[in-house]
């Protein structure tokens, strides 16, 4: 799993160590090397983190907030948002399952070149349970520690928003940054750097608490049928 957390969710989190249980913020993130049709360097994200809540809850939450800015733009949708466990999903069109036998280069892979084309009909589904090496600060499910409590939701295909429960166990979260970083490494790859203070925030004690990403551009894209990010940004990569 990716794991080098930006400056706001640090803040965030830290904010929910210090007793406040609904927080969010809209603001402009940066991913350097992404452009496309669904791709930006520079883009909009609303992310919220709700205490006292997993991702069941989020998800509700996050069906709920789309079905409002759907209204707003004339849009409805008839039937609730599916929730497909990626396992089964993975199986289905890919023909494997990641999280009995993880490869993340093949993971990636599979997800955009079978996974998620096979997902562009439906109007909005969330695909749940990932695999726990999958989201390094996400909790495992009690019921299979090969999972963990995250989901993706997708409309028409396109991936829109990015949820979990978050873990609060600071030595389990350390272990994962290190075993992820040590994987890097035995592919050649650079270890990426261990945020201390966000450890530092776990240690503190987190509690139960459940946080998500939401891409902007892509729902407002999405909602109004067009091709792509760029219809509605005012200052696009001009290499879209």
């Amino acid at each position: 799993g990716r794991f080098l957390i930006t400056s706001p969710e640090i803040q965030m989190k830290r904010l929910v160590v210090e007793g406040m249980r609904r927080i969010y913020q809209v603001g402009h993130v940066y991913r350097a090397g992404e452009s496309g049709l669904w791709h930006n360097p520079e883009f909009t994200m609303l992310e919220w983190y709700r205490g006292g809540a997993g991702y069941v809850d989020l998800m509700d939450e996050t069906e709920a907030l789309v079905r409002a800015v759907s209204a707003a733009a004339g849009r409805t949708f008839e039937a609730p948002f599916g929730r497909r466990p990626l396992r089964e999903v993975f199986l289905a069109e890919a023909g494997w399952d990641p999280s009995a036998a993880w490869n993340e280069d093949r993971f990636f892979l599979d997800l955009v070149e079978k996974v998620e084309p096979s997902l562009k009909d439906l109007p909005a589904v969330f695909l749940v349970d990932y695999p726990v090496e999958a989201a390094a600060m996400a909790a495992p499910k009690a019921s299979d520690p090969t999972l963990c409590e995250r989901f993706e939701l997708y409309m028409g295909g396109i991936e829109i928003a990015n949820g979990y429960t978050e873990l609060g166990d600071a030595r389990e979260q350390e272990r994962r940054f290190h075993a992820a970083n040590r994987a890097r490494e035995a592919l050649g790859k650079r270890a990426l750097p261990v945020d201390e203070s966000f450890l530092e925030a776990l240690r503190r004690g987190l509690p139960p608490c459940a946080g998500i990403a939401l891409g902007v551009d892509r729902l407002v894209a999405s909602l109004l049928g067009a091709d792509g990010i760029a219809e509605v940004m005012a200052f696009a990569d001009d290499r879209l």
